[in-house]
């Protein structure tokens, strides 16, 4: 990864990787997705009440402050209106489609173009005090996020702190406001969405099981970790942006063809998409699980004050 110079102030620089990597990303980086990301955040926000958790302190003095897969940056503007401006705030994604314009942004954030899965250069380790990343779980292939997690633990300092949030794909589903409304088209492309992933060898049962790997593989302290359900408030935005992200992706794969694309056929995925949109003016709405974990990388010689269970936290 590239450190960013004080120089250029957020200027970004893209490299023929991260181009490559940004084109395989399946949501792409139209400003159709950025809009949905804004209303991810949003909603992300709504559920967890926070936007650091609280179990992170939030002090004064220079404080240097990483989002990785940082999309648009939403998050890391949020926070800028909640730290001091001493705090220094920096985004990462695989491509800057969707950055605000430096000129537009506050003093202390600023965007890079980077690659979460390539090894951190030495200018990057036991950088950070704190790093975000969220909704990664569609770019980790082969079901294993040990690589990422080792990645981002090389760049966080002694005494740093981890905050992920995600969904839980396992965790998916539609449900019918009452039993006179179907959602068979709904579960139809859940069905389909699934089968998707599995081709493009994408793999979810880890993302409920994080706070362990990061323990026992990464050797950090579990500070917090919870999983939210859906309160009613959100059940109709979450299923339009759930259901713009798994449209995009089947859009996706038909367009590339390959093993996954011939999953979908293009005129019975419009019939499918068309009983899909009526389900949901019926009422059907579409959840998936959200989750935060937080962690700590623990000072060397300091042992983990969670090293045998998660007994007090909401998994």
């Amino acid at each position: 990864m590239e450190a960013p110079s004080q120089a250029t102030n957020g200027a970004v620089k893209m490299d023929s990787k991260a181009t490559s990597v940004g084109e395989e990303y399946m949501l792409g980086h139209t400003f159709q997705e950025s809009t949905r990301l804004h209303m991810q955040n949003w909603m992300f926000k709504e559920r967890f009440g926070y936007v650091l958790h609280p179990s992170v302190p939030i002090t004064s003095g220079s404080v240097k402050v990483a989002d990785i897969c940082c999309g648009n940056g939403n998050w890391l503007l949020d926070l800028a209106d909640l730290v001091p401006e001493g705090w220094k705030l920096y985004g990462y994604d695989v491509a800057r489609e969707n950055f605000p314009a430096k000129e537009f942004l506050p003093e202390n954030v600023s965007f890079h173009v980077q690659d979460a899965f390539d090894e951190p250069a030495v200018e990057f380790v036991e950088k950070f005090d704190i790093i975000h990343i969220r909704a990664f779980v569609l770019l980790v292939k082969g079901g294993d996020p040990n690589p990422l997690f080792s990645n981002l633990v090389k760049m966080l300092k002694p005494g740093g702190y981890l905050q992920l949030d995600d969904a839980d794909p396992e965790r998916g589903y539609s449900l019918p406001p009452n039993p006179t409304v179907s959602s068979h088209c709904t579960d139809r492309l859940f069905n389909i969405w699934r089968d998707i992933a599995k081709k493009l060898g994408l793999e979810y049962t880890w993302a409920a099981n994080k706070a362990p790997i990061l323990r026992d593989n990464h050797n950090l302290e579990i500070i917090a970790a919870h999983r939210y359900g859906p309160t009613n408030k959100l059940r109709k935005p979450a299923t339009d942006d759930w259901l713009m992200a798994i449209d995009q992706m089947c859009c996706t794969v038909m367009r590339r063809g390959g093993d996954a694309g011939k999953l979908v056929d293009p005129e019975k995925y419009i019939e499918l998409m068309k009983g899909v949109q009526q389900e949901v003016i019926d009422g059907v709405m579409v959840w998936l699980d959200l989750m935060v974990v937080v962690a700590r990388k623990p000072q060397p010689g300091t042992e983990k004050a969670l090293s045998n269970g998660f007994e007090n936290l909401d998994l």
